[in-house]
């Protein structure tokens, strides 16, 4: 980590971690990647989570990258590097939040999830599908286009099951 406070914070509870900058070579050596399973992400900085990224994957590339993404950009640009297994900041909390707002709203907890568990598959292909394409801004809009209407159609479908939930 690149905050002594956090350090300072973790290692209060026991825990092994180094300060410094996760770009660099010899502090993830010193901190052992050589030897891990699995490196977390979770850097602030864009460019700074590619380069670390990029820097395990040539260096280590037995070693698995669990990256935190920014947003679907970021998410591509790990995906360009070969990491595979990346979570959106904000995305989950969101459906979560969607999820509460139709229960409020009236749908049952079972049917609200499954209504969230469905946005958050359509993302998640629409994001794979996108890749591909992610830095040829006609095609990506082309495609972000047709997904909007899938969704949306997606939310007319839901909306019309909510209104029978209401009335009944």
């Amino acid at each position: 980590d690149a905050s002594h406070q956090h350090v300072d914070f973790v290692r209060e509870y026991g825990n092994d971690i180094y300060y410094g900058d996760g770009t660099r070579l010899d502090l993830l050596e010193a901190a052992g990647v050589a030897d891990a399973r699995v490196v977390v992400l979770a850097i602030d900085d864009v460019k700074d989570s590619l380069r670390a990224a990029e820097l395990v994957r040539e260096r280590y590339p037995s070693v698995d990258v669990v990256a935190r993404a920014r947003n679907r950009k970021h998410a591509h640009q790990l995906m360009d590097l070969g990491v595979r297994m990346i979570q959106r900041e904000t995305l989950r909390s969101a459906a979560e939040a969607a999820r509460q707002v139709l229960e409020q709203l009236g749908m049952s907890h079972e049917q609200a999830t499954s209504t969230a568990e469905a946005f958050l598959a359509h993302d998640e292909r629409r994001l794979l599908n996108d890749h591909s394409v992610h830095d040829q801004a006609d095609q990506l809009r082309s495609k972000a286009k047709a997904a909007a209407q899938e969704l949306e159609d997606m939310f007319a479908r839901d909306a019309a099951e909510l209104q029978e939930v209401i009335k009944s």
